[in-house]
């Protein structure tokens, strides 16, 4: 529309000059005047109709696509966050919002221009052929240059694309970790190695502004050839009388919707470039598939008691590289299991296959005799509580971080933080339960983190309750806490402690020992202690290691 609203303007101005001026034809020039303001007043409005009309629909597709890529993003499996920095996947977030925004006007600029050159031609053509062919030679020079100008910028967009990338994820990692760079000393360290990032960033933002501008300058001269090639043949059929000032103003007037959008659709091609870029690392993560999901009228498990058998289980997060072996074990309903061994014996990594975090490459695991390969996952997460060796608070209240919105009495809260033993801790907070807990819970101490997050654990109410490290790095009174709070969480539950502490181990009903990934021992404390292996190796002194 805003384009033809645009056609009549380069007319016009040839009425004027060949009919309005020779003939002083005042209602003429009137008409044609007042022809003229309204078509702008028409344009202005079309404009302003379009602009709100791209926002609209740029912004609602971001929102659309936002939601959609977090989503998918929180479907993915653990295995895809082992291998991804969380600065560079919100990297591609502002890749998506980037590539939509830019794609938006990258479709709205080839229609425009794609169009002009599709009208203006048979003008052209129309009003003065000789001139025309003479204006339209410069097309297969400027169709070369957009073909020659797109191999160059998309090897630069995407080396910029990518450096972006990695400048995001190392300024995230810097700044998250601010106060373990402090605390080692390491602003020096950090500092030069984003300095050098950001000076390969901007190196190749340079880089590509060259290219741009570059061929940009060869588009212009091309255009400038052009221009003075019918510009000298157009003024001399003037002077001769043989075509009138107004039809050749006409004509200039019309060459420039001609050679406008040339000139645009060669500053497009490395914005398509990049968005190009852009969207196929959009789109490299949400075409990826979680290998654990749901197939199709999967049934829900039903409420278990919580025994949960492993059946010759194998696991590796690498090819070639097995972290368990041939595990075969059977967990007793109800009954509190401790897993000790060296570090990186698989502790942690044989309970993240209980909720199926990950699948494991041979044998499967049962809970109540059930496959729990053959249910939906969400069932069989809502009945295993697991509480990470790092408690994760988030942004808000300690209320909001306990219930994350969900409709859950307070009594029902504060017994599970009574169970957890920090109930009497946020009681004595001025704001209590609104207290904000800041960044990563940076306001409370990691012994309080710990019982929230065990308490947050035991509001699921699930029948398997599974503690990585719930003592680490403790201080004594803390632990304490956490002892007395182990007692009564236990209780009607299968509860699964990994921990190196001695002190937090020996009162389980039985004890699984790893060594390379594999079960080497099981028994009572009392029992294991006695005989010369593992674990008597391992608990000497008051500490498994």
């Amino acid at each position: 529309m805003v384009m033809f609203l645009q056609i009549p303007g380069p007319y016009i101005t040839k009425v004027l000059i060949d009919d309005v001026f020779p003939n002083k034809d005042f209602t003429l020039m009137t008409f044609i005047l007042v022809l003229a303001a309204v078509l702008s007043i028409g344009l202005g409005l079309t404009e302003l109709l379009s602009s709100f009309f791209g926002r609209y629909v740029g912004v609602n597709m971001i929102l659309d696509f936002r939601s959609r890529f977090h989503g998918h993003v929180q479907s993915l499996d653990f295995s895809f966050f082992d291998n991804r920095q969380t600065g560079e996947i919100l990297s591609r977030f502002r890749d998506m919002d980037s590539s939509i925004q830019s794609t938006l006007g990258i479709v709205n600029s080839l229609i425009m221009n794609s169009l002009q050159l599709v009208i203006f031609p048979p003008i052209l053509l129309y009003i003065n052929w000789k001139l025309a062919l003479l204006s339209l030679a410069v097309l297969p020079f400027d169709t070369v240059l957009i073909f020659v100008s797109k191999k160059y910028l998309s090897r630069v967009s995407k080396r910029l694309t990518e450096a972006t990338a990695e400048l995001s994820a190392k300024s995230y990692e810097s700044l998250s970790g601010v106060r373990t760079v402090q605390a080692l000393g390491l602003e020096a360290t950090f500092y030069h190695k984003l300095r050098g990032i950001i000076f390969n960033v901007s190196k190749l933002q340079i880089r590509s502004t060259h290219l741009s501008g570059g061929f940009g300058f060869a588009g212009s001269l091309v255009k400038t050839a052009g221009t003075l090639a019918y510009g000298w043949y157009g003024w001399t059929e003037v002077l001769n009388g043989r075509l009138s000032l107004g039809s050749y103003m006409a004509f200039s007037g019309y060459v420039g919707y001609l050679y406008s959008p040339i000139g645009n659709l060669i500053g497009l091609v490395g914005q398509i470039e990049l968005a190009l870029i852009r969207i196929n690392r959009f789109f490299e993560i949400y075409d990826l598939r979680p290998e654990i999901q749901d197939r199709r009228n999967m049934p829900e498990l039903p409420r278990v008691r919580g025994e949960i058998s492993f059946h010759n289980v194998t696991f590796a997060y690498q090819d070639g590289l097995p972290v368990l072996r041939n595990i075969n074990m059977r967990i007793a309903a109800q009954s509190t299991i401790a897993l000790v061994g060296k570090s990186g014996s698989g502790k942690s990594t044989l309970a993240k296959l209980i909720p199926r975090f990950y699948d494991p490459q041979e044998g499967y695991l049962s809970i109540d005799g059930h496959d729990i390969r053959r249910y939906r996952l969400k069932s069989i997460r809502q009945q295993v509580g697991f509480a990470m060796q790092t408690s994760t608070l988030f942004q808000g209240s300690i209320i909001e971080n306990l219930t994350f919105g969900n409709d859950i009495p307070l009594g029902n809260v504060q017994d599970a933080t009574r169970a957890a033993y920090v109930h009497d801790f946020i009681a004595s907070l001025p704001d209590g339960y609104e207290t904000l807990v800041g960044e990563h819970g940076v306001q409370m101490s990691e012994g309080q983190k710990q019982r929230i997050a065990l308490a947050r654990v035991l509001l699921m109410n699930a029948p398997i309750l599974i503690l990585d490290e719930p003592t680490a790095a403790l201080d004594i009174q803390s632990e304490f806490h956490i002892q007395e709070a182990l007692k009564t969480v236990r209780e009607g539950r299968t509860t699964i402690i990994i921990a190196h502490r001695l002190s937090t181990i020996q009162k389980a009903d039985e004890i699984v020992v790893l060594d390379g990934g594999q079960v080497v021992e099981q028994g009572t404390h009392e029992w294991l202690a006695l005989r010369d292996g593992e674990y008597a190796r391992l608990s000497q002194g008051a500490a498994i290691l």
